[in-house]
């Protein structure tokens, strides 16, 4: 599958640059679950070169994921990188977001790296943004993902009531999106 996998992200890098740049984003971060940052960081430097001259989401985006798996695979200036990418979103830009993948955007890696850094103010700024952004436009299932990522930053600086506050809102807002599920398809 690997010798597909690479025929395949040659012909669409000849045909559309941008579309293997998402591919191998996404096949670094799905392969960082499976095999670890160090076999997944190639996929990502790789997206990070193509995307040097695309539009500068898709830019910010390869960078941040870039400098996330090089900071898990011991490079420092991995962090340098992810927190650049982040600082370069428009938080006013965030309430017209129309895209669910915001775990793994600028700001979602910079904030878990953060967190992994001990830089727990950084992490806490970031997600904060994320949530009030999440709110606005009723995304519940991007904030339960953020209230995890919560728990950790709270769990980490010794704050286990807050860490305990930030899981039952995760399981709060699964029990609404179940709900709201049901009733969609009731109404099918």
């Amino acid at each position: 599958s690997t010798t597909h996998f690479a025929q395949a992200v040659e012909l669409a890098e000849t045909y559309n640059p941008e579309v293997t740049i998402e591919v191998l984003l996404d096949a670094s971060l799905a392969s960082l679950m499976s095999t670890g940052p160090a076999k997944s960081l190639p996929l990502a430097e790789r997206a990070y070169t193509l995307a040097g001259n695309s539009e500068a989401s898709l830019s910010n985006r390869a960078a941040s994921v870039w400098g996330y798996l090089a900071f898990l695979s011991g490079d420092p200036q991995g962090l340098t990188e992810c927190e650049m990418s982040a600082q370069s979103i428009n938080a006013a830009d965030l309430t017209s977001l129309h895209d669910s993948r915001w775990s793994w955007d600028a700001l979602g890696t910079f904030s878990i790296a953060a967190t992994l850094a001990e830089r727990f103010d950084d992490a806490q700024d970031v997600l904060g943004t994320l949530v009030t952004a999440a709110g606005h436009t009723d995304a519940a299932e991007v904030t339960g993902g953020l209230a995890i990522t919560q728990a950790i930053v709270a769990a980490r600086r010794g704050r286990l009531a807050e860490a305990l506050d930030f899981a039952e809102r995760t399981t709060s807002a699964r029990s609404e999106e179940r709900r709201v599920g049901k009733e969609c398809r009731s109404r099918w």
